[in-house]
């Protein structure tokens, strides 16, 4: 029954995702729409920024990564993620003050184009079945021998005025949570573009088994390309050097209320430090103003304390300090913060574990309506932890959070119909279950569908 142990988010799922982010490259500052359906999960989970950080090149820096809702709960509870699909964002280190101007970003263009070549593929999708294995039986014996690292260039498949989309192969390491990293292979598709006279790398990634993987890559890339150029130009003025001077105006105004005993300009500008934002990052400022609100009683900033010492984020790791802040938090009322405390409690990180505890803190944010939350009130029944076994009590949060999407709790609600645990036993009611939590990729619920003959 490990399938059903508890769901521990290190950081609560439900203020993962960002519908938009802004990054200062320089002077300038490009915002970036989180791709549709996913979640911005570095800094927040270490096991994911390890794990991330693993296909960066040298000469580039990880803006964002994002994954989803399935992957970063694994990750979360200790598990091994697959990362089948993910997207991310990097520039170039050495590039990221230099201004491009269009004439020079088109000379970039014609040069990749030149370097790797045009689109091997077309569109998979226009073409016979027949074309289709032909060229998948090439791509195979290409990605056959391929070695760790490698990559095998497929040519650039979009262009527009502001970007290039390029597709490649890739053999990796990382990302195989089955023990299959031996032969794993990725597809890979890549979106260089060209806004605020900045140019940055998007990143789609697809483990590659079919044409499916690779129609899929391009397809998202080419849709998050359009929706990160719309953004920046719908930015008031477009200036975005105007944008981070405004954030300089406001992290001054903090600062001179925050020195007059302002708790929630503290706050603010402790925030802009953690996040570099209008101010040079910089951690020691940010523990300063963020520990002084948080000494007062700001929620928002004793979590954010929290969190740095949780991840270890400009500070020695230190679980301790950091369940001391989740406890203020938790104690103001935030929801990120009671959930944490329920992982720390039930994993023994900075306090005696303690699942009577840790089944306290997760029932407030479960009766808050968070399908992860309910997730874990559903595991802590079924296994009897931090109060006594009770199936019917265990299917009826699941049943919360399946009905909100959660694909760990759609397959657990599926298992407890299929053995009759606190339900019925009902077969055709348990394979429902298992489809909809194997549409959303969940791996036990797609093995379960197999094992009783359903094919995927």
């Amino acid at each position: 029954m490990k399938t059903l142990f508890l769901i521990f988010l290190a950081s609560c799922i439900s203020l993962a995702k960002a519908d938009s982010t802004n990054f200062s490259l320089g002077d300038a500052s490009v915002v970036v729409p989180a791709p549709d359906g996913y979640f911005r999960c570095d800094g927040k989970v270490r096991g994911v920024d390890v794990i991330a950080l693993a296909h960066i090149p040298t000469t580039n820096q990880e803006l964002a990564f994002y994954c989803d809702e399935n992957d970063l709960a694994k990750v979360s509870a200790g598990r091994d993620p697959s990362f089948s699909r993910f997207f991310d964002v990097q520039v170039r280190v050495s590039l990221k003050n230099k201004d491009y101007s269009d004439q020079e970003f088109n000379d970039i263009k014609q040069a990749l184009k030149k370097f790797v070549g045009d689109d091997q593929l077309g569109e998979l999708s226009t073409q016979t079945a027949e074309a289709v294995s032909q060229k998948l039986a090439k791509i195979r014996e290409k990605a056959g021998n391929l070695k760790f690292g490698d990559t095998a260039q497929l040519g650039v498949f979009d262009e527009t005025s502001d970007s290039i989309c390029m597709a490649m192969f890739l053999k990796a390491t990382y990302g195989a949570g089955n023990g299959t990293s031996d032969n794993l292979v990725r597809m890979m598709t890549t979106a260089l573009v060209h806004v605020h006279k900045r140019v940055f790398y998007l990143y789609s990634s697809s483990i590659f088994q079919d044409e499916t993987d690779i129609t899929w890559t391009r397809s998202e890339i080419r849709k998050w390309r359009d929706a990160v150029i719309t953004a920046n130009r719908s930015i008031a003025g477009t200036d975005a050097s105007a944008r981070v001077a405004t954030d300089n105006e406001a992290a001054a105004g903090y600062r001179l209320k925050a020195k007059g005993g302002d708790v929630e300009a503290a706050r603010e500008l402790g925030l802009l430090y953690l996040a570099g934002k209008g101010v040079p990052q910089d951690f020691k400022e940010a523990l300063h103003w963020l520990g002084m609100a948080g000494d007062h009683g700001d929620g928002m900033a004793a979590s954010a304390l929290g969190n740095m010492y949780y991840q270890g984020q400009g500070v020695t790791q230190d679980f301790g300090q950091a369940f001391g802040w989740f406890q203020k938090a938790a104690q103001k009322g935030n929801l990120g913060a009671e959930m944490i405390l329920g992982g720390m409690y039930y994993k023994g990180q900075g306090v005696a574990k303690d699942y009577g505890q840790a089944f306290a803190w997760y029932q407030k944010a479960a009766e808050q309506g968070v399908p992860s939350a309910q997730a874990v009130m559903g595991s802590m029944y079924y296994n009897g932890q931090g109060a006594p076994q009770d199936y019917a009590e265990a299917r009826r949060w699941f049943e919360k959070a399946a009905n909100q999407g959660d694909a760990d709790a759609q397959y657990a609600v599926g298992l407890i119909f299929e053995k009759g645990q606190g339900a019925n036993q009902d077969a055709t009611i348990a394979v429902e279950w298992y489809k909809k939590a194997a549409a959303q990729g969940q791996n036990d619920a797609q093995e379960a569908l197999k094992r009783l003959g359903y094919a995927q």
